[in-house]
């Protein structure tokens, strides 16, 4: 049991975010009783999940206890299921993909307000009347 633990080494991860917006983003978190640190440990596991080949995070699971496999076969499944990409791992993206549409825009309708003429984002879009 104890070669198992040495054998895991975890490390930290840094990344660099604007003060204001972690700020904000801790505040509503807290609304939610969810942690930064939680909800990142969740968004590594899907990444891991995604990126990882199955065969790959089986090897690397093979010395886990079976509280750690249970958590693990876990993940796979879901993997199998979705062809290696998880569900919330789609609804992200869809969200982050609304998001940028949504931050095109307010720039447009920001540049609008200004009085200067707005470049728009079609993205391969239009639309004429």
């Amino acid at each position: 049991m104890e070669k198992e633990k040495e054998n895991k080494k975890e490390l930290q991860i840094t990344v660099a975010f604007d003060e204001k917006k972690l700020e904000a983003m801790t505040y509503f978190m807290e609304e939610k009783k969810v942690t930064l640190e939680s909800a990142m440990q969740d968004h590594l596991n899907e990444l891991y999940e995604k990126y990882v080949p199955i065969a790959m995070r089986r090897y690397l699971n093979r010395n886990d206890t079976p509280e750690q496999q249970q958590g693990s076969k876990l993940g796979t499944r879901q993997a199998e299921a979705t062809g290696q990409g998880s569900t919330s791992v789609k609804k992200r993206e869809d969200r982050r993909q609304s998001r940028e549409q949504s931050q095109s825009n307010d720039a447009v309708l920001a540049e609008a307000q200004a009085g200067e003429p707005a470049e728009e984002n079609n993205q391969g879009m239009s639309m004429s009347m």
